[in-house]
């Protein structure tokens, strides 16, 4: 069964690279839509296909099957086939969806794009081996590097539909109990705790495209102005979690957290990165009583760069930095502290020359301490008429947020001092 499957799954493959080669060959858009859609079906095959494949073992080492279904035992192929079933059902609906979006869009509605649909086409876009345009325009669209911080993808976010305000309440202190005559009247410390609120922030952007985009199957239609405008939006929100200032129609960042959250004096000083730094860092977070496990430092690629320079006596790297992108880890070298790492460009940078004393830098908590609701979703709207004699299209996005530390402490900056 699995040298069949594998059989099968070759000429899925020989028909996806003849495709692939008709395609280059064709400027037919009516015929590269053709081909686009069987180019889809094709994918969706060989998915399924290669599922089916891995759950199979090698054909010396296969079970009986007959025995298998008298013990009760449901064959992996069985099993595998009706997962693929599921995963096909499920993207059919949602490419459903992204049909009926997709053509809202065209005819100029202004359309909310879920999450789900969200997730779905950043995926395709990965995924997707062109763009199949007439030839007068690059078949593929080279990607430019990120430019989105991980933050946004750390932090605690979560729709929240219609709102025009968001309340946190969090504990400062807990009560202190005390010693009392028998018979007399109780010790009555309660503790004491606060709140604080975030308004409604707007952000929006624009995707300028050529009119030739239209032309495109309504998945990639989609997908090349939703990734575009969603981009740009979760880019700038992803700075001001961290910088964000906090006035009128502006998101309060980590960095202008309210005092009764973060207090001026809850603070980590430093003149530069060296062998100290993460030690200081992590024993000045949290409470009195214990040692939080390790939380994420938001620092700047250039300070990055400053851990990994740092040298032990012998001359041998201080640190040991593990990336993965945004993201990583700096370690102590010789089984020392162990914190995990995300890079945002909104973090002043402690080890630039030109940042002054005084400014906050990096930035150390648990991510899930800063909320951020989302009071509507993302939505977009196509219009014609501002670019029509550009032979392009412009689609005007727009998202409404809030954002605040949650919780008394949740994070503590890293403050810029003078060299001793």
């Amino acid at each position: 069964m699995k040298k069949k499957l594998m059989d099968l799954l070759a000429k899925k493959n020989e028909r996806k690279a003849a495709i692939n080669t008709q395609a280059q060959a064709s400027s037919d858009v009516a015929e590269l839509r053709n081909l686009n859609a069987e180019l889809d079906g094709l994918n969706v095959e060989i998915r399924s296909l290669e599922e089916m494949i891995a759950a199979l073992p090698d054909e010396e080492e296969k079970p009986n099957e007959r025995t298998a279904a008298v013990n009760g035992q449901i064959p992996g192929v069985v099993v595998a086939s009706a997962k693929g079933q599921e995963q096909r059902k499920a993207a059919d609906e949602i490419e459903t969806r992204i049909e009926a979006v997709a053509t809202d869009l065209r005819s100029g509605k202004e359309v909310a794009i879920s999450a789900d649909i969200q997730e779905y086409l950043e995926k395709r876009a990965v995924t997707t081996a062109n763009i199949m345009l007439e030839n007068k325009y690059k078949r593929e669209v080279a990607e430019n590097f990120n430019e989105v911080a991980q933050t946004i993808d750390l932090v605690d976010a979560f729709p929240l539909d219609g709102g025009s305000a968001y309340d946190v309440s969090f504990q400062i202190t807990d009560g202190d109990a005390d010693y009392a005559v028998e018979g007399e009247t109780y010790t009555n410390d309660e503790g004491t705790f606060g709140t604080a609120s975030t308004g409604r922030a707007k952000i929006t952007n624009s995707a300028i495209v050529n009119e030739e985009v239209v032309e495109l199957p309504n998945a990639d239609y989609l997908t090349r102005i939703v990734n575009s405008v969603r981009k740009s939006i979760r880019k700038k929100a992803s700075n001001q979690i961290i910088a964000g200032l906090g006035g009128t129609n502006q998101l309060k960042g980590i960095y202008n957290a309210p005092a009764i959250l973060i207090p001026d004096t809850y603070k980590v000083e430093v003149s530069e990165i060296n062998g100290e730094t993460l030690r200081k860092i992590v024993f000045a977070y949290g409470g009195d009583e214990d040692i939080e496990s390790p939380a994420t430092l938001f620092l700047s690629k250039l300070d990055l760069a400053a851990f990994a320079a740092v040298k032990a006596t012998d001359g041998r790297p201080y640190y040991s930095i593990t990336y993965n992108g945004a993201n990583g880890t700096i370690e102590e070298v010789g089984g020392g502290l162990r914190v995990p790492y995300s890079i945002n460009s909104a973090c002043n940078a402690l080890s630039n020359v030109a940042t002054v004393v005084g400014t906050k830098t990096m930035v150390y908590g648990s991510p899930t301490n800063y909320e951020l609701p989302l009071f509507s979703p993302l939505t977009i709207k196509r219009s014609d008429e501002r670019y029509i004699d550009q032979g392009k299209i412009g689609f005007f996005g727009k998202t409404i947020a809030g954002g605040i530390v949650n919780k008394y402490k949740g994070f503590i900056p890293i403050v810029k001092i003078a060299a001793v």
